[in-house]
Formats: C-alpha cells, sequence, structure tokens
C-alpha cells in the first residue's frame, strides 16, 4: 500500500512543555508491560494498567453485533465526525463528536489525518493535538480489519478496531476505546496481537487540545501483551488555571487558501479562540496582509470582547482590502495576551492568492524544494481549487515532475469533482496518462466546467516511485494538498507542505461537428467493407480553440468499441471551419446488425464539447470477395494526424493463386483488380460445364479472397475461371476426395 517516500525529509522532534510551577508526572515501570502507573500530568490526569496491583480488569465489550460499521477507512485516512451521544469531559473542556483514524486513533474535532512519521512523543505542541492514541501506529484496512463504534447515548460510546493488519508486515491487532460518560474515564483495551509493525513507530497516550498536557504510555517500542487494559482518570477536581488565547483559524475554519479575483473586496475573516479554562478580559486582534516580499498591504485591529473558557468568536473585520495586484500573499492574525501560557498558537497565517481570470490556479511558487512520492503503484497528490467565481472552465491540468526514474515513466493527471463524502474527492471528471521523460512541468489539456463547489487536480503514479512530484515547503502554505493511499485523505503534512500541482482556466470550447454518409444508406456485407462520410467542425467560439477529435463505434450489442480514429489533436481559429472526407472500413469478423458511428470533439476520453453520428447496417449475408480483417480508418487526413498503414490496392487485374492444389474440399482463390469492375468467377469441369458461379457481381478494387467449397463435386480436375470486363484469366485445380 502506498506510503510517503520524500527526496528530503525533515522529522520534527518534539520535547514536550513543563509548565512553571507544575510538578513533573510521576512514573512507575518495572517492566515495559507489568506493573505500570502514570501520572498525573499537569493537568491532573493518572493512568493504571491491568498488570499493577489494583488496576482494571480486561473486560473487552463486543459490539460487532449492536455498532455500526465504518466501511470507509483505508490505509492512512480517517472517517467521521460521528455524534459521541453525550457531552464528555475532557480535560477542561467538553467535545461530543469524534474522528475515527484508520491508524489506531480517535481525533476531536478539527479531523486530522495521523500517519506515518507519527508524533515523536506525547504531549506535543505541533500538529496533532486534542486526540487519543489508543494504538497509533502504520495500520492498514485495505488488506484486512474492520472497525465499528456504539453508543448509548447517555453515558458510553466505545469503538473497537478488530483484526486489523500492520501495513508491509501483516499480523492481525484488536483494540478498543471506551468513553465514560459517568466518570469521565477512558479505557483502552488490547485483544489478540499477532506479528508486529514494519517499524516500530506506535503511540499510546491521551493528549489535549493545546499539546502541553498529556500521558504517554510508550512511543516506538513494545506491542500491548494480550487481554491488557489501560485506564486513564480525569480528576474529580483540579487546580490547574489555564490561561491560553489564541488564533484558531484565518481565512475560514479550516485556514485553507482562497483566490480572490483582482481588484475585489475581501475581508478578513479570523476565528479567535479562548483555549483555557479561565474567563478573559477583551484583546486587541491585529491581522495583516503582506506581499510575498514582506510588505504589508493591510494592516487592522479588531476590539475582542471578553471570552469565557473554550468560547470562539469568529471576527469579520469591517476594513475591506481592495485585493491587488495579482499574486500570492500571507494573511496572519495575532492576539497577545498578558500571562498566556501557551504563545504557540497566539498567531495563525494562511495564504491568499489574487488572481485574473481565465488564467493560471496555482499555490505554489514554482520553486521545488523536495519532490513525493509512494511506496504502492496508485499513490498520488492532489490540490483543492474553489473558483472565485462560478462558473469555471479547466483548460489544462500542471503538474511538476521533479525526477523520472529509467525514462519515459507515465503517469496519470485527473480532475476530480467534489461530490464525495462531506466534499471529499469523488468522480473523475477527467484522466490523461502522461509520459515523463525528465524534470519540468507536463501538462494535460482539459474542458471541464465547475459550475459549484470545487474541484481537484491530481498527480497519480503508474508505478512505484517511478517518478516525483515537486514539493513547495515554502510559506504561505495553502493547505489544500490531499493524498491518495487508496483513498483520499487530506495530506498528511498539509501544514508544510503543497504540491506542485495547478490548473489553468479558459473559455470553454464551443464547437459545432457535423458527420454524415457520402452514399446513404450505409450497408457493409458480410466479408466486410467500407464507406465514406463527411465531417466537419466549426469553432464557434470568440478566440482560439485546441481540442481533440476521435470516433466510436457502437455495437449491435450496445457496447462501445474504439476510438478508430484518432484522437487526433486541431486548433481552430475563431469561426474556423475544418472539413474532411474519411474512409471507415469495417472487417468481416464484426456481427451482423445495426452500429452506430459517432464522432466526438473536446479532450479525450471524456471532456465532450459536441458529438454528430449516423448509422450503418452489417448484413448477415451478401456480397464475395476478399474478406476484411480490420478496422481502418483512413481519407483525408487531419492535421497532425499519425495515419494507420492503408491496405494495398494492387494495380492490375490477375488471378493470383488458387490453394491448396490438390484440395479436399475447399480450396481459397485469390485475385486482384486495378479498378472496381462487374466480375464474374467461376468453376468448370474438364467438359466445360459450370460447375460453380462463386462471384456475379460489382466488386472493389484490390485484393479478394473466395473460398471455393468443392464437398458437392466428384474428384477430378476443375477449371477456375475470372472474368472482368475484357480481362480473363484460368487456373487448373484438382479435387482429391
Amino acid at each position: 500500500m502506498p506510503k510517503s517516500v520524500f527526496a528530503a525529509t525533515v522529522l520534527l522532534v518534539g520535547v514536550s512543555l513543563a509548565l512553571a510551577n507544575v510538578p513533573a508526572g510521576s512514573w512507575h515501570q518495572v517492566n515495559p508491560w507489568i506493573d505500570w502507573q502514570g501520572g498525573p500530568d499537569a493537568y491532573g490526569y493518572t493512568a493504571i494498567d491491568s498488570d499493577q496491583p489494583g488496576g482494571p480488569a480486561y473486560q473487552w465489550k463486543d459490539i460487532t453485533t449492536i455498532g455500526t460499521q465504518v466501511t470507509t477507512l483505508g490505509d492512512d485516512n480517517y472517517a467521521g465526525p460521528f455524534n459521541i451521544g453525550f457531552n464528555f469531559n475532557y480535560y477542561w473542556y467538553t467535545r461530543n463528536q469524534i474522528f475515527i483514524g484508520s491508524n489506531g486513533y480517535l481525533k476531536f474535532p478539527p479531523a486530522y489525518n495521523i500517519a506515518s512519521p507519527f508524533p515523536a512523543s506525547c504531549p506535543l505542541t505541533a500538529n496533532p493535538n486534542d486526540y487519543l492514541g489508543i494504538y497509533t501506529a502504520d495500520l492498514d484496512f485495505t488488506t484486512g480489519g474492520q472497525c465499528y463504534y456504539w453508543t448509548n447515548n447517555v453515558d458510553s460510546f466505545v469503538v473497537s478496531f478488530i483484526n486489523l493488519p500492520s501495513w508491509s508486515t501483516g499480523g492481525s491487532h484488536t483494540f478498543q476505546a471506551i468513553l465514560s460518560g459517568n466518570n469521565n474515564k477512558i479505557r483502552y483495551q488490547y485483544g489478540a496481537q499477532v506479528g508486529t509493525f514494519q517499524t516500530l513507530d506506535d503511540i499510546i497516550c491521551i493528549e489535549n487540545v493545546s499539546g502541553q498536557v498529556g500521558l504517554e504510555r510508550l512511543h516506538d517500542q513494545y506491542i500491548p501483551h494480550d487481554n491488557y487494559a489501560i485506564v486513564f482518570t480525569r480528576p474529580d477536581t483540579t487546580t490547574y488555571a489555564v490561561h491560553d488565547m489564541g488564533i484558531s483559524n484565518v481565512i475560514n475554519s479550516s485556514s485553507q487558501a482562497i483566490f480572490l479575483t483582482q481588484g475585489s473586496n475581501y475581508n478578513p475573516v479570523v476565528y479567535v479562540k479562548n483555549y483555557g479554562n479561565q474567563p478573559e478580559a477583551g484583546q486587541n486582534v491585529v491581522c495583516q496582509i503582506r506581499t510575498m516580499a514582506g510588505a504589508t498591504v493591510y494592516n487592522q485591529t479588531y476590539a475582542l470582547p471578553a471570552t469565557t473558557a473554550g468560547q470562539e468568536i469568529m471576527i469579520t473585520y469591517p476594513t475591506a482590502w481592495a485585493a491587488a495586484p495579482a499574486g500570492a500573499y500571507t494573511i496572519s492574525a495575532t492576539v497577545n495576551m498578558t500571562g498566556d501560557m501557551n504563545t504557540a498558537n497566539n498567531t495563525k497565517s494562511g495564504e491568499l492568492q489574487v488572481v485574473v481570470l481565465p488564467g493560471e490556479l496555482l499555490y505554489d511558487d514554482g520553486a521545488v524544494n523536495t519532490s513525493g512520492s509512494w511506496q504502492g503503484a496508485t499513490g498520488g497528490y492532489g490540490m483543492k481549487f474553489t473558483p472565485p467565481s462560478f462558473p469555471m472552465t479547466v483548460v489544462q491540468v500542471k503538474v511538476y515532475i521533479n525526477s523520472v526514474t529509467t525514462p519515459p515513466q507515465t503517469f496519470t493527471a485527473q480532475l476530480v469533482d467534489d461530490d464525495g463524502a462531506a466534499g471529499t474527492p469523488g468522480t473523475i471528471l477527467f484522466t490523461q496518462t502522461i509520459s515523463a521523460t525528465a524534470a519540468g512541468w507536463y501538462t494535460a489539456p482539459c474542458n471541464v466546467t465547475v459550475s459549484s463547489g470545487s474541484v481537484y487536480a491530481a498527480w497519480q503514479q503508474s508505478n512505484q516511485s517511478t517518478t516525483t512530484v515537486g514539493i513547495d515547503n515554502t510559506g504561505p502554505i495553502s493547505r489544500q494538498t490531499w493524498e491518495y493511499t487508496t483513498s483520499w485523505a487530506p495530506y498528511r503534512s498539509l501544514e508544510t507542505e503543497d504540491a506542485m500541482i495547478r490548473i489553468v482556466t479558459g473559455a470553454p470550447l464551443n464547437l459545432n461537428l457535423t458527420m454524415s454518409p457520402v452514399s446513404p444508406p450505409v450497408q457493409i456485407p458480410a466479408i466486410g467493407g467500407s464507406f465514406d462520410y463527411n465531417i466537419s467542425c466549426q469553432n464557434l467560439a470568440a478566440g482560439a480553440a485546441s481540442f481533440q477529435v476521435w470516433n466510436m463505434v457502437t455495437l449491435p450489442t450496445g457496447t462501445n468499441y474504439g476510438p478508430v480514429l484518432g484522437p487526433a489533436n486541431l486548433t481552430l481559429q475563431a469561426s474556423q471551419t475544418i472539413s474532411r472526407v474519411r474512409i471507415q472500413s469495417v472487417p468481416g469478423a464484426a456481427p451482423a446488425g445495426t452500429y452506430t458511428y459517432r464522432s466526438y470533439v473536446g479532450i479525450y476520453p471524456s471532456s465532450i464539447a459536441d458529438s454528430a453520428y449516423f448509422n450503418f447496417t452489417k448484413l448477415p449475408t451478401d456480397g464475395g470477395g476478399k474478406m476484411v480483417t480490420r478496422w481502418y480508418s483512413g481519407g483525408e487526413a487531419f492535421p497532425g494526424e499519425i495515419m494507420a498503414e492503408a491496405p494495398v490496392i494492387p494495380a492490375e487485374f490477375a488471378l493470383q493463386s488458387v490453394y491448396p492444389n490438390p484440395f479436399n474440399p475447399t480450396a481459397n482463390i485469390v485475385f486482384t483488380l486495378g479498378q472496381s469492375a462487374a466480375v464474374k468467377l467461376a468453376v468448370y469441369d474438364v467438359l466445360g460445364n459450370e460447375a460453380a458461379v462463386l462471384v456475379d457481381s460489382w466488386v472493389s478494387a484490390g485484393e479478394q479472397l473466395v473460398v471455393f467449397d468443392g464437398s458437392r463435386l466428384a474428384s477430378g480436375v476443375y477449371f477456375v475461371k475470372l472474368a472482368a470486363g475484357d480481362n480473363v484469366s484460368v487456373k487448373k485445380v484438382m479435387l482429391l476426395k
């Protein structure tokens, strides 16, 4: 299954922060899995395991028959949020929703994709925070395992991971978490543990919303033994006073970058939160917008009113910024409170992109800082784009390939709709396979109109780590990067990295396509044949249009075959028309019945600007001559079209051969015509009597094959005679029975 592989990866080694005048937690650990107690942490949480005298008994709660199975977990993703069913008291605040992570964790909102490399310690102020590390390790639902959750909507919430393999090394791990509303306890339980991990990159812990307080059972070491339990107990009372004002988000509720059209008015949005457990007086919140060169173009202060513990306020600044000129900007908000115990969240920054449409939408600065690929054949990256106005037509997907191993190597460029669950990537709107030969930008033309919502531009590798995509880690960061590791999820490093994937917007294709047969109705004999047709396309747009033309055949069975033409690349200026007379051959092996012959213009295969069609019939029995062996599209070529090899038309009349000779009971008769003619092909006995007439009709120029069946004739010598106008040719054959 795909895992991240980076040309340059920086591992953040975190150190838990000790608060002034707060005693360090006490730990009693004789053996890694025997006789363990932890805490209290700064807030007062304590922990005890089932191997400690007086510790909790292992009592697995089976919810497989009463709970709800979570079916969307894969490799490195999460599902939710799910309602806990009651207000659960956690540290100095309450939570009533939770996300379930495929790598063995529960995350209180907002969601976060916790994946390798996992947190280096707990507590840790760096993301993620506010999570329950039940058995957080490199686990993989794509190769097995089940997950269930259950609530009684009163005081008990349970999540169970059952028979879950580890990525790469397999095995089977069963564990669960139980949140008890009546006593605010958190219980982790571990059933059968089979196998190990690829690396001991695991962590068992609890951590609070700021990442300053928590309890860690272990990280990067042991595997719990079977039938093991840990209980984390919240204190009934605490003297721990937390003064912590911070900026939770800028721009929007997830601090994701947005696009602004040049000259539009933008009122900045900032979310300020009292993360502590004490009421706080009003504070000044400063919002600034700066150019990439560092020049401040917007600087406003908002007087925030007093807040209660846990309260979050959304500020919309009344003074607007006129977004100009086009380019990238950093927006930041800062709150500085006297006595703040956690300055790490005092400032939050985001990215604004001012654009001129139509044009290029991007988040990266064009400079490659590192690169990424995946261990697995289908891994990928995606960037989410929300247009500043609708409709918006995407005419190109651009991907920067940073390296290619043993070129050429293929990758896939895609556009994906946001019609997945909760706006996640869903339906693939466009896809094109591209061959990469060296580092650089690669472009896939398309024609997809976005009328609402968002669209994802994606890169997906075709083979394991054969191409790498460029990564930009120079701020501002968009937080719009996604990853694909058998399923889509927000990128594990979205706070620090942007994949170098862009889209180009433009005018939608406005094409008028017509197509008709030269000589209707079109009827193809049983041995196959061909037809001529006219095809014409006009560009109705005000500007030049680049697109493709391709033809498909719908068989009598309803299935599609092709393309039998193209895709051929075309460019038409405004109002320009291109017309061609084409030839299409139909093989004798094609089944009898009614066919639809359809031409498309757009971007192959799924972006269709216009189409036209007509029907033709393949007869069950009719005619003679050489069997047509393949579909062939010829005639007047389109500019730049690579024509398939056309059938060879002999330059003269000839009865080429009769074989085998002697024969029993069939012989193959091959003849050629320099031009179409009325032909009679017959067989005579030695007395000159006509024994069989094989062809007596108009025959097209070229090489023909006729099968002579002599099963009803007596053994002996016969003569095959070919006549076409004044041309006559005879060959002697022998039938031996």
